[in-house]
């Protein structure tokens, strides 16, 4: 027969009460009874770091804490970040634009883990920056946007003041807001052209006239090496023994 207990916390800076087993784990508590989806559960080893959220304002990983460790507790989650359904706060809106955010599975740790560091560390350095997010997995981005976002951020304003919106018309590329909110995200190339530093989206390409331009060879198009190379061969056989 399993043990209950009763117990109070605060989360996103409401009191809560929920009734739970002494084996659920915090995320599990988070997203099951509370309905905090932001706070995602991989690897349920602590390695990922995808469950990651704020205990008493310090990281902490989700997945590895019991729930009834947190009596009494203050807990944020990446829910939080965001001052209205209708804004990104500074941090979100800097890693939409420099691209720090694909998929989003574990964009929401690590949100939690990058706003801990910079309430304690406004102005970071590539490598102390690149030390946070040592600490979580992401198998899209590969980190340079992430790294690029939090330095624009300490440059551009005092990353402390977490809950100054940004205005949705400002941030091109991404399509699905909420989801990035919730800790989830998709990206939508319409507008990415508009960042600083990026070209045109190529839709489509006509080579005519290409070879009027200066060093340009006739130009040569998939469709004429198909024709160059002919018929397909079939393989050879194999010799049989």
């Amino acid at each position: 027969m399993s043990r209950t207990r009763s117990i109070s916390l605060t989360v996103n800076g409401l009191p809560r009460h929920a009734v739970v087993e002494a084996r659920t784990t915090l995320v599990d508590l988070l997203r099951e009874q509370f309905r905090l989806t932001g706070t995602h559960v991989g690897c349920e080893h602590g390695v990922c770091g995808a469950c990651t959220v704020l205990l008493d304002s310090e990281p902490v990983r989700g997945c590895l804490m019991l729930a009834v460790q947190a009596e009494g507790a203050r807990v944020e989650t990446v829910e939080s970040l965001a001052p209205d359904p209708d804004h990104l706060n500074p941090l979100q809106a800097e890693l939409v634009r420099h691209h720090g955010v694909q998929c989003g599975f574990c964009i929401g740790g690590i949100l939690m883990s990058l706003a801990a560091s910079l309430r304690q560390n406004p102005h970071p350095t590539e490598a102390e920056t690149r030390d946070i997010l040592a600490a979580h997995l992401c198998r899209c981005t590969g980190y340079q946007g992430m790294v690029d976002a939090v330095r624009a951020l300490s440059q551009s304003r005092n990353p402390v003041d977490a809950h100054k919106p940004e205005e949705a018309g400002n941030r091109p590329g991404v399509h699905d807001q909420a989801g990035l909110r919730a800790g989830a995200g998709a990206h939508d190339p319409t507008g990415s052209h508009d960042q600083p530093g990026s070209s045109d989206p190529v839709s489509s390409c006509d080579p005519a006239g290409a070879k009027d331009l200066a060093g340009a060879r006739d130009p040569v198009s998939s469709r004429d090496q198909a024709a160059s190379r002919g018929p397909a061969e079939a393989p050879a056989a194999e010799p049989t023994s």
